[in-house]
């Protein structure tokens, strides 16, 4: 059930995370139509260090129609 209730939302929005400081990525997905949803708190480390992403998402297929 859960394999294909992943594949399911997989169908329906593309959610990616990026580290808040990169300004140009930001940048980049909101111009592909991404939006900024939320924020996992020291959830990937970056030179040895825990950061912060940032979660973005896009709507694909029938759930961007509406």
């Amino acid at each position: 059930m859960a394999t294909s209730l992943t594949a399911r939302l997989a169908e329906l929005r593309d959610a990616p995370a990026i580290f808040p400081e990169n300004l140009a990525s930001r940048r980049l997905c909101a111009a592909l139509g991404f939006r900024e949803v939320g924020t996992y708190r020291r959830h990937a480390q970056l030179d040895g260090r825990w950061m912060d992403c940032m979660i973005i998402e896009r709507l694909l297929g029938a759930a961007a129609r509406g």
